[in-house]
């Protein structure tokens, strides 16, 4: 006998179809039949399946760390970046420098000069070349002078710290190329402007009883929202703030002959 009630009912109706000379009963009325639903394991997991698939297909509202500074940095081949630097510290005045940054196509940065604009140590300058990148010691050489007017001096096997300004920006151009993994972009509000700031390094665990040196404090830097033009960057939140870099000027200059000069003293 079939399950189907309204079969059945049929069947009930008539238990010998083929035979003509049988008084057949009336039909009563019908069973109403159940409608079919999805059992509710199966409701609740294609439920879970849309949800999933919404979450995914959902558009993040705000962009990684990475994807931040590769639209800053990651630039299409060698370059020369221009710095003005106004750098401010509890322990010292303030005080500002020009920068420029020669950046191989791979993002590594292998020669910069640096010249003090005011402050006590005005007209003091140094270049630096790093052939296998910054913070290889290897072939580094560093050349400083107190003044146009004084001698060069010249050390061999030394560098710039990987902790300083440049070092940040060499860490921004390898997270730029996906090489360095950082904190998300957060968006803020940074000094009257809509920025993302972005933890390019946490804080490293302190030596028990010391305070954390300025390679230990954490980094940060800010980028303009809107064009992604950098900001600033600071070492060290509150008591152990050691210093923060409001970037006047950032420029890209392209690798000709006459901006070449600029890498080197006198230009």
């Amino acid at each position: 006998m079939t399950d189907d009630p309204v079969l059945r009912a049929l069947e009930m109706a008539n238990p010998v179809p083929h035979t003509r000379d049988v008084e057949l009963p009336p039909l009563g009325p019908l069973p109403r039949r159940r409608p079919r639903t999805a059992p509710v394991a199966l409701a609740a997991l294609l439920l879970a399946l849309a949800t999933v698939t919404g979450l995914a297909l959902a558009p993040s509202s705000t962009p990684g760390g990475n994807e931040v500074l590769a639209r800053a940095f990651a630039g299409d081949g060698a370059t020369i970046l221009h710095w003005r630097v106004r750098t401010d510290s509890p322990d010292s005045p303030t005080w500002t420098d020009d920068l420029w940054m020669h950046v191989r196509g791979d993002g590594t940065i292998d020669r910069v000069r640096e010249l003090r604009l005011d402050g006590e140590y005005t007209g003091l300058e140094s270049v630096l070349e790093h052939p296998y990148g910054l913070g290889e010691l290897r072939g580094a050489v560093t050349r400083t002078r107190a003044g146009a007017d004084r001698r060069i001096r010249t050390a061999e096997g030394m560098g710039m710290p990987d902790f300083g300004f440049t070092g940040v920006i060499a860490a921004a151009e390898r997270a730029a190329r996906g090489t360095l993994e950082v904190g998300a972009a957060r968006e803020v509000d940074f000094e009257g402007r809509e920025a993302y700031e972005i933890l390019i390094k946490a804080a490293k665990d302190p030596i028990p009883g010391y305070p954390r040196n300025p390679s230990q404090v954490s980094v940060t830097l800010w980028l303009e929202r809107d064009g992604g033009r950098p900001l600033a960057i600071r070492w060290g939140e509150g008591a152990e703030r050691w210093r923060t870099a409001h970037i006047l000027t950032f420029e890209r200059l392209p690798v000709t002959p006459d901006n070449r000069a600029l890498l080197d003293f006198g230009s």
